[in-house]
């Protein structure tokens, strides 16, 4: 697969995101620039920063000029964007509709890693009675008058002046020649949304390790990720409670609710709760191996959350809320036990569910999540 193509001039591909190094949306950035380079692009990339203000976070002109100055030099053939809305901003799609009037045959494919491109909020929520609440992913609508961020009225104008400034008085999602969407329920939702241009499902690639001989065979539930309030841990943890169920639950992370969570814990008369700290990406799967079943409780409607595929991989049981690319990556799986928000009784069902099944939790196929089948995709859809 690596090498140039015989008889064809070496593609150039750039590569585009609001930063290098952070969570999930930037280890697919790195992948894919890994997938092109393993292709025998010439590759460059144009990073953003962590600087911003808010007129340049509706539209930055340092960056319009930039992405500009790097389209000029490096006159890729490709350019693959990732998430640019945080600190880019829209003005790097300008930039890329001005180069396109010399360079029509220039590809432009966008790798979403939320709802950024139908709603104001990335997550599809807006406030309501003081409340952040999920948008009916299938009749998505959204008025100019909702609250988009929970912060303050400043900040919730911020993001509907961005979206409103760049899709709807610009229409820059014409620029996009095609979307990548890691999940179908994510693809739907763009669809329900408006969304035009082509929309290609392909999943984040994820290292998968081999699974050890004692994973998924030991005790208890786990949580792995950032304790905020669309996580729902602390709703999932008051369910258990309440249901009577006596279970264990260590939970890995850090963020703005551990201290409510470890204020609960002295509530707690059956549930016996354990905090870490967060968890390196690299020691997830020792971690994940001292558990029966991984624990995502979301609030909200991630995409394509690979936590889930992890846990399964290493033969985990998956306790999973209903919804959104949660479920959909637990149906990827060979069991998974699926809960209602909020339901007491059907999280207990799903708990109790998931503590009586025997055997180890797998996969389905594995390759689909495999660097070779990304970069396969990836060559397809650059082509």
């Amino acid at each position: 697969m690596a090498g140039e193509r015989p008889g064809r001039a070496r593609r150039r591909s750039l590569h585009v995101s609001d930063a290098e190094g952070g969570g999930g949306a930037e280890v697919v950035f790195r992948a894919t620039m890994q997938a092109a380079i393993a292709l025998g692009d010439e590759t460059a990339q144009y990073v953003g920063g962590e600087s911003r203000s808010p007129l340049s976070y509706v539209f930055s002109w340092r960056h319009y000029v930039g992405m500009r100055r790097k389209l000029r030099e490096f006159r890729p053939d490709v350019v693959h964007l990732h998430n640019y809305y945080h600190f880019l901003s829209p003005s790097i799609l300008l930039a890329l509709r001005h180069y396109r009037r010399t360079r029509p045959d220039c590809r432009v494919i966008f790798t979403a890693h939320d709802y950024h491109l139908v709603c104001p909020n990335s997550g599809l929520r807006h406030v309501v009675d003081g409340v952040m609440q999920n948008y009916d992913a299938h009749d998505l609508r959204f008025s100019l008058r909702d609250r988009f961020d929970d912060r303050s009225a400043l900040h919730s104008a911020l993001k509907l002046i961005q979206h409103v400034v760049a899709y709807r008085i610009l229409g820059l999602r014409d620029v996009l020649d095609t979307v990548i969407s890691p999940s179908y329920f994510l693809r739907d939702v763009f669809q329900g949304g408006g969304v035009e241009t082509p929309i290609e499902v392909v999943r984040n690639p994820v290292a998968l390790p081999e699974p050890d001989v004692d994973s998924g065979s030991g005790s208890g539930l786990v949580y792995l990720g950032r304790i905020v309030p669309e996580k729902g841990v602390i709703e999932f943890v008051r369910s258990l409670e309440q249901s009577g169920s006596r279970v264990s639950l260590d939970v890995f992370g850090s963020g703005e609710d551990s201290d409510k969570l470890m204020a609960l814990r002295g509530e707690l008369e059956y549930v016996n709760l354990t905090l870490h700290g967060a968890v390196d990406h690299g020691d997830v799967p020792a971690t994940l191996r001292r558990y029966r079943a991984l624990v995502h409780a979301s609030r909200w409607y991630e995409n394509a959350p690979v936590a889930i595929v992890e846990a399964a991989a290493q033969g985990l049981e998956v306790v999973v809320c209903a919804g959104g690319g949660g479920e959909e990556m637990s149906m990827l799986a060979k069991r998974q036990h699926i809960f209602e928000q909020d339901s007491v009784e059907s999280i207990a069902a799903a708990v109790a569910s998931a503590a009586a099944s025997t055997g180890k939790n797998e996969i389905i196929d594995p390759s689909e999540f495999s660097a070779e089948t990304y970069a396969r995709r990836i060559d397809q859809i650059y082509a």
